[in-house]
């Protein structure tokens, strides 16, 4: 007679040992020899998993698992009791979102996780107004500094455990590009009745995402228009520490700054009051095209050009933080590059950590223009250590060469500003009717870096035989860099689409950036203006548009790190872009800004009917 035996899975092991008590917090480990496993706890749902499986638990447990595997018998149950001793005190562990999260997304739910088993009863929020006085657990947009917190409608849900709780936060209880803090307070007990011993609240907080719908707190509707002299535009933007609003441009023939507090009203209190704007020259005719802040004292650094009456010359000035009134260590200063009679004309600026400041635009060696690049320590003198202050770079001869923007890469180590490079982007006539990208990159000596594409210099063109002019630079966290611009779509037709491309840090194109290029049929004739790089990674480029059948109208639009459009963003299509039609007249946007809050500031020219105002849009 011949016996049947059916072989046994190997019983698995639960680790640590049950012979002590624990704290809150325990991790539980069921392994064995390869082999899937079942377990419950305290009898629960039965969890199939493959080992080890690890979780944790903060209350009395019993916890028991078998192993399987097909055509064998399931293992012995192993069985371990564990017991948990909850008198030590209530401990809020990592948060979710975490503390310094940041593009949260406003439905996310909100998750508050205690060491050990909580009095659900307890843990409570505010459901009924924006009131920090009721609620164990609250969540504020002011760092509770005026009482108010948001109010949840869905409460707060406990899971088996009662050790985790979570808000589910309807639409509206949080806004956009808004940050808040979580605080828990000593209310909270445990199961044995113990209080907390002190409260929790997060350090920072964390961020919710922009969505790019107008920001009512920004002057009702999100809009803020001011006139000038007459005829006015927008061209610079930047925001100071004071989450002040500076915006500079030009009103007839000279330049003119306008300050706006928070809430997009002008700061008549402090800057040049009792107006909160004004108007100013560097000799004659004036633009402001580009604007900054040195980050030691606040000073307000503008850059732009003038017309002596017989050429363009760089312009230079710098104002106090506070009143706006002249700072005296920069004063107004005037630049007459080459000294031959030849246009100099400024287009843009940055400030590095050594609060020195590179200006780009053209100048005429007397033929033609060729990039300018120069750097100027605080005080407006020129910087011997780049290069003797001043460079002038040609794409090709005989042609125009136009820089139109600049971006400082702080490279591996910010702290060391000798690791900076300055990467330039305008264009260069290719052939006649035919611009290019015109891309440099030079160390901080001023001189070509050669690391990039081999010769420190890059042009670009993007196939469909018109110009391709760069107006925008940004450098992403991973040192990649991103120039935008137009696209003409055919030769002389004088429809443009938006054009971005991204390089690796070694000038190769990055083809992980939705093939390296990217470009976008917004409306008919698209203008791309300006780009910023989103602390998640994602691209914000904004600009203006002619559909053909409306005139110019704003655009805002935003790209996944990828280079996709972002289908998160611009309600209620979320196409990823936003056109935003003000009035019948035309409406352009030339600048824009990240608010520290995420939010996302436009700034340019509104026509009136009858001349033009400066415009500032505010979304979140």
């Amino acid at each position: 007679m011949t016996g049947v035996y059916t072989l046994k899975a190997p019983q698995p092991t639960i680790s640590p040992t049950t012979s002590v008590t624990y704290a809150p917090g325990l991790t539980v480990t069921i392994d064995d020899p390869g082999y899937s496993i079942r377990y419950r706890i305290n009898g629960g749902t039965e969890i199939d998993t493959s080992p080890p499986a690890s979780f944790i638990i903060n209350t009395s447990s019993s916890i028991t698992a078998y192993a399987y595997i097909p055509g064998m018998d399931d293992s012995d149950i192993t069985t371990a009791t564990y017991a948990i001793d909850g008198t030590g005190p209530i401990v809020v562990l990592p948060t979710t979102p975490a503390d310094d999260a940041y593009s949260v997304n406003t439905g996310s739910p909100i998750v508050i996780t205690f060491n050990e088993e909580i009095d659900s009863g307890t843990v409570y929020v505010n459901t009924a107004n924006n009131s920090c006085s009721v609620g164990t657990i609250q969540v504020s947009w002011d760092n509770f500094n005026n009482n108010t917190c948001a109010k949840f409608n869905n409460g707060v849900s406990p899971d088996v455990t009662k050790t985790i709780f979570t808000i589910n936060p309807s639409s509206g209880e949080l806004d956009f590009g808004t940050f808040y803090k979580i605080k828990v307070t000593t209310g909270v007990k445990d199961a044995y009745g113990n209080s907390m011993a002190t409260e929790y609240a997060m350090t920072n907080g964390f961020l919710t995402d922009t969505m790019g719908v107008p920001d009512a707190s920004f002057d009702s509707d999100g809009v803020a228009t001011t006139a000038l002299l007459g005829t006015d535009y927008g061209r610079a933007i930047t925001v100071q520490p004071n989450n002040r609003i500076v915006v500079a441009g030009e009103t007839g023939t000279y330049y003119g700054l306008v300050r706006y507090l928070p809430d997009g009203s002008l700061d008549t209190g402090e800057f040049q009051s009792p107006n909160g704007i004004f108007t100013d020259d560097f000799g004659g005719t004036s633009i402001c095209t580009s604007v900054g802040i040195l980050p030691a004292n606040g000073t307000i650094v503008v850059a732009g050009h003038w017309y002596n009456g017989t050429d363009f010359n760089f312009g230079l000035a710098g104002y106090k933080m506070i009143d706006g009134y002249l700072d005296s260590m920069l004063n107004k200063k005037s630049y007459d590059l080459r000294l031959t009679g030849n246009d100099d004309q400024a287009y843009a600026l940055a400030v590095d950590a050594m609060e020195r400041f590179v200006v780009v635009g053209s100048s005429s060696n007397g033929s033609n223009d060729e990039f300018a690049v120069t750097r100027f320590m605080p005080d407006g003198t020129f910087d011997g250590s780049f290069n003797g202050g001043k460079i002038f770079e040609q794409f090709a001869p005989a042609v125009n060469n136009v820089a139109h923007a600049v971006a400082i890469d702080p490279g591996v180590n910010p702290s060391d500003p000798m690791d900076d490079r300055i990467i330039t982007a305008g264009w260069f006539g290719f052939l006649a009717n035919q611009n290019r990208f015109a891309i440099a990159c030079y160390d901080n000596n001023g001189n070509l870096d050669t690391s990039f594409n081999g010769t420190g210099k890059r042009s670009e063109n993007f196939g469909f035989g018109g110009n391709d002019e760069a107006y925008a630079v940004a450098v992403q966290s991973d040192h990649k860099i991103i120039v935008a611009g137009n696209t003409e779509t055919a030769p002389l037709s004088s429809i443009y689409d938006f054009a971005l491309v991204r390089y690796n840090t070694d000038g190769s194109i990055d083809t992980s950036f939705n093939g390296g290029k990217v470009t976008l049929d917004i409306g008919g004739y698209d203008r791309l203006t300006a780009i910023a790089i989103q602390r998640d990674g994602k691209i914000v480029v904004a600009g203006y548009t002619d559909t053909g059948t409306n005139p110019n109208n704003i655009v805002l639009v935003r790209l996944n790190s990828d280079g996709t459009l972002d289908s998160s963003f611009g309600p209620p299509t979320f196409t990823g872009i936003i056109i935003t039609d003000l009035t019948a007249q035309p409406d352009i946007g030339t600048a824009m800004v990240l608010q520290p809050n995420g939010r996302i500031v436009i700034a340019g020219a509104t026509n009136n009917g009858g001349d033009w105002d400066y415009l500032v849009m505010r979304y979140k």
